[in-house]
């Protein structure tokens, strides 16, 4: 069966001793389960032995939106439980952004959006989101029925994000009406499900490891060649019964934000790394902090660092630890270089790859414009793809 658009299912994130948040988050979560059909509030039911983190997890994994509902006492009470390793506001939070699932910060009355120095690192994703604010008194009937159009309107219907049955998850992009991009890079797991049913693959996905390095079931899976990403579209769309790709160069340069700035009739490697100090993140460098996975200061080698950056990962890391674009997609520079449609050039030689990878220390490799060429045949650890689907018309 097709994985079809469904109407938007949104989890409320609240603390109930925010008092002001806590009296008014019935309300809206009454109007949103009229309007939508479906929404999540609360997880109580917590089996004996149960890993809370997990459960908690899975729940915020069901949702298409997460709105974190702040009240006046929010800030103060996430400083007080700052290392709370149990407090399941923060974790959920955590969750959707670590998942790419939206976050919408819902402002009570005249609550401040919290600070800089209310948030652990974890949280500070925050401060880059675009907060609402509704009014908890007279307005708020004007103020929510707003709310649930501009939701309905950007994440809801025939465009809004998308999970399949193997749990990618997928987004439109301005620009692109066929389309929508998978928030992250194909995951070992989804592979994994494609292997299961196609035993006489090449084995190389499996159990890779980079000096003592492992791959989890959701790191991008590497070693895998142009040929085997456009087998698993294949696969893919008949198990789904819509059609999966691999994104063109052109739609993949509209989803990193240079589409614009392109000439589309030219060939990758007419275009490539011309866009000077253009890079996912912006144009600063060395990257940002929690810009991506590039070849910091934790590489293994003794060589070949980007001065003054470091990220947790020597290897690949798990899809979706690092920030999303304005887009919502994560990971499209380092991590793993991703397969391309395209040639790279008029040849027909070699296919493309964008994006940059985890071992990665050279700017103009790491540039949005770049351009890597590879035979279709060929396989690499620092190699992975990312899946696009065609949008319902």
């Amino acid at each position: 069966m097709p994985a079809s658009p469904r109407k938007l299912k949104c989890f409320f994130n609240y603390r109930r001793d925010d008092h002001i948040a806590a009296a008014t988050v019935g309300r809206i979560y009454d109007r949103f389960h009229q309007h939508f059909g479906e929404a999540f509030m609360d997880v109580d039911d917590i089996p004996p032995a149960a890993n809370f983190r997990r459960v908690l997890d899975e729940a915020v994994g069901r949702a298409d939106i997460l709105l974190a509902v702040i009240g006046t006492e929010w800030a103060a009470l996430l400083r007080q439980r700052r290392d709370d390793p149990r407090d399941f506001v923060r974790i959920e939070i955590e969750s959707a952004l670590k998942r790419g699932i939206p976050v919408l910060p819902l402002l009570i009355g005249n609550t401040a959006m919290p600070t800089f120095a209310d948030l652990p690192e974890s949280l500070q994703e925050l401060l880059d989101l675009n907060a609402y604010r509704v009014d908890s008194g007279r307005d708020f009937h004007t103020h929510v029925s707003r709310l649930i159009g501009d939701l309905e309107k950007h994440y809801g219907g025939a465009k809004g994000p998308m999970e399949n049955s193997l749990g990618m998850r997928f987004v439109p992009v301005p620009g692109l009406d066929s389309v929508q991009f998978s928030i992250w890079q194909t995951r070992v797991q989804d592979y994994a499900a494609f292997a299961k049913e196609n035993p006489q693959i090449d084995q190389s996905w499996k159990n890779v490891e980079y000096r003592g390095q492992k791959q989890g079931p959701d790191h991008p899976v590497v070693n895998v060649s142009w040929e085997d990403a456009k087998a698993f579209c294949h696969w893919l769309s008949q198990k789904e019964g819509q059609t999966y790709r691999l994104p063109s160069d052109h739609e993949w340069s509209v989803a990193v934000g240079i589409g614009d700035r392109e000439d589309p009739r030219q060939s990758p490697a007419e275009k490539s790394g011309k866009l000077a100090n253009v890079y996912p993140w912006g144009s600063a460098w060395p990257p940002p902090k929690g810009s991506g996975n590039f070849s910091g200061s934790e590489s293994a080698s003794e060589y070949d660092k980007i001065e003054g950056y470091t990220d947790p990962f020597p290897f690949t890391a798990p899809v979706g630890s690092f920030e999303l674009n304005h887009h919502g997609i994560k990971d499209l520079g380092g991590n793993v270089w991703e397969w391309i449609d395209d040639w790279y050039s008029i040849d027909q030689t070699y296919r493309v790859l964008r994006g940059g990878s985890w071992n990665l220390n050279d700017g103009m490799l790491l540039r949005s414009s770049c351009r890597n060429g590879n035979r279709p045949s060929s396989r690499y650890v620092s190699r992975g793809f990312r899946c696009v689907v065609l949008s319902a018309s």
